[in-house]
C-alpha cells in the first residue's frame, strides 16, 4: 500500500538516537516501526514554525520526501532535498523528477546520478492553457511581478505599470495563438525593453487582429494615449518590477515548460524548486512567479485527483504576501492540494498576513513548532494552541516539538531525523553540503572512512 500520510514525529517515550553517528549496523534497530509514529492521513494544510538551524530539513521535510508517495512540489533553497531524496523518489516510488535550478546550484554529477536534466517553467503557459477569463489571469500575473510594490504613496505608478504589464502579456498570448506557437517570456521582455516601446506597442495593436476589443488592447491603448511624462513614469515603474528578469541566462529557464502540460493532474511526479539563500531576496519575484503559476494551474483542475499534491513551502516568508497562497489555504483542499508552510517565527506570518493570519492558522489541520528560543515567539504560540506555558516551549530540547492537530489537545513529540532513525536507512543519498564535514568527524572519532556511505 502506498504511503499517502505525512510523518509528524515519534512518541516521546521511545529511545533516543542522540550522539550516535550514522552507521547502519549501530542504528538499524532504532525508530524502525513507522506504525508507532504520529502520522497525518487527512487532507488538511500544515504550518510549521522553526527558526533557521533548527533542522527543518533533517527532521521534517526530508523524512516526508522519503515517505510520501503522492506528487510533491517543494521549495529547496540549497538543493539538499533533491540531492538526498530524488533518487529514491524516482527509482523506488516510480516518480517523474523535475528540478527548476536557474542558478545551477545542483552539480552536474548529482543530476547525472539521479538521471535528470534541469527543467524550465514558462509562467505564460498559465494563461495560454487557461480555460478561464484571460483578463483575470493577466491581472493576477501582473500583480505577482509587482509584489509588495503595489502599496504606498506611488500607487498611481504601480497600478498603471501593472496594467501595462498585463497588456503586454496579452499581446504575447494573442500573437502566439495567431502564429500557433508557444508564448515567449523573452518576447514579453523584449517588448518592454526595446528601443522604442511606444512605437512597437502601437504596431502590435494594428497588426494583431485578434486583439481588437480585448482587455490587452484597451490596456495598451490607454497607455499610448497618456502624456509622454506619464508614459515614461509608468514604463520606469514596470522596469523596476522586472529587473531580475533582464538576465538572458535566467530567461532561458522561463522560455518553455519542459514538463507535461497536465502536471497538475499527474499523480506521479516530484518538482524541486532550487533558489539559493543568497538569491532569495534579490530574486524573490522568480520564486513568487513559479509558485503562483503552479498554484493557479492546480486551480484549473476539473476533478479531485486520487493522490493529493503536497506543496512544501520552505522559507515561506520569502514569497512575500501571496494572494494565491491565501486562496490555496482557504479554498484548494477540494482541488487535491495540501500546503505545508514553514516560517522562521510567528511574526513572519503575522507581518505578511496581518488581518488574515488567524484564518490561515484556523484552516491548517496541523500546527507544529520547535526550536523556539525566545519568549516573545513562545507567548504567541502558547496563546494559539493552549495547554502549554511559554516557558515550556522555550525549554524543549532540540529533538522535541509541540504539535497541535485540529480537534485534539496539543502534545509533545520527538522530532524525526532521517540520518539517525532506522526507518530511513537505505532510502537516502548523501547530502553533498555536509559529506566532507561528516567524513572528517567520523575519521576523527575512530570510525573507518567508508562508514558514512549511504545505501543506494
Amino acid at each position: 500500500m502506498q504511503n499517502l500520510n505525512l510523518l509528524l514525529g515519534w512518541p516521546l517515550g521511545m529511545s533516543s538516537n542522540k550522539n550516535r553517528p550514522f552507521s547502519a549496523s549501530r542504528n538499524s534497530h532504532r525508530f524502525t516501526d513507522i506504525s508507532t509514529a504520529e502520522r497525518y492521513p487527512k487532507d488538511g494544510h500544515l504550518i510549521t514554525f522553526a527558526p533557521t538551524g533548527s533542522g527543518k530539513g533533517v527532521r521534517v521535510i526530508i523524512p516526508n520526501l522519503l515517505h510520501y508517495a503522492g506528487p510533491v512540489i517543494t521549495i529547496d533553497p540549497k538543493g539538499e532535498n533533491f540531492a538526498v531524496t530524488a533518487r529514491y523518489r524516482r527509482q523506488v516510488l516510480g516518480q517523474s523528477i523535475y528540478v527548476l535550478d536557474p542558478f545551477e546550484v545542483i552539480s552536474n554529477a548529482t543530476l547525472e546520478r539521479v538521471g535528470v536534466d534541469r527543467a524550465t517553467l514558462n509562467p505564460l503557459d498559465l494563461i495560454a492553457n487557461n480555460r478561464g477569463y484571460i483578463e483575470t489571469q493577466l491581472t493576477m500575473l501582473a500583480s505577482i511581478f509587482a509584489g509588495d510594490g503595489s502599496n504606498g504613496v506611488d500607487d498611481f505608478w504601480s497600478q498603471n505599470a501593472q496594467i501595462l504589464i498585463a497588456g503586454v502579456l496579452g499581446i504575447i498570448i494573442f500573437q502566439a495563438k495567431e502564429k500557433k506557437e508557444s508564448a515567449s517570456f523573452q518576447k514579453f521582455m523584449d517588448y518592454l525593453y526595446c528601443d522604442d516601446v511606444v512605437y512597437n506597442l502601437a504596431v502590435a495593436l494594428d497588426t494583431i487582429t485578434s486583439l481588437k476589443n480585448t482587455f490587452p488592447y484597451k490596456a495598451i491603448a490607454a497607455f499610448l494615449q497618456r502624456a509622454d511624462k506619464e508614459r515614461s513614469g509608468i514604463l520606469s515603474t514596470a522596469h523596476s518590477f522586472l529587473t531580475p528578469f533582464i538576465s538572458t541566462e535566467l530567461n532561458k529557464h522561463l522560455s518553455t515548460s519542459s514538463r507535461s502540460p497536465n502536471i497538475s493532474n499527474n499523480n506521479n511526479y516530484t518538482l524541486y524548486i532550487v533558489i539559493p539563500p543568497s538569491k532569495l531576496i534579490s530574486h524573490a519575484i522568480l520564486l513568487r512567479l513559479w509558485v503562483a503559476t503552479l498554484l493557479n494551474e492546480i486551480m484549473e483542475r476539473e476533478e479531485k485527483p486520487l493522490k493529493r499534491t503536497l506543496f512544501l513551502l520552505d522559507e515561506c516568508a520569502q514569497l512575500g504576501r501571496l494572494d494565491a497562497l491565501k486562496k490555496a489555504i482557504t479554498l484548494l483542499r477540494g482541488y487535491g492540494l495540501q500546503v505545508w508552510m514553514f516560517f522562521q517565527d510567528f511574526s513572519q506570518l503575522q507581518s505578511l498576513y496581518s488581518l488574515d493570519y488567524p484564518t490561515i492558522i484556523n484552516n491548517c489541520g496541523v500546527f507544529q513548532a520547535f526550536g523556539v528560543s525566545r519568549n516573545l515567539d513562545s507567548v504567541r504560540i502558547a496563546e494559539t494552541i493552549g495547554r502549554y506555558e511559554p516557558m515550556d516551549l522555550v525549554q524543549l530540547d532540540k529533538t522535541q516539538q509541540v504539535l497541535s492537530l485540529s480537534n485534539e489537545a496539543p502534545k509533545l513529540l520527538r522530532l524525526m531525523n532521517y540520518l539517525e532513525d532506522g526507518f530511513f536507512i537505505g532510502r537516502f543519498d548523501e547530502n553533498p553540503l555536509f559529506a566532507k564535514q561528516r567524513q572528517k568527524k567520523l575519521v576523527n572519532d575512530g570510525f573507518p572512512s567508508n562508514s558514512l556511505r549511504m545505501h543506494v
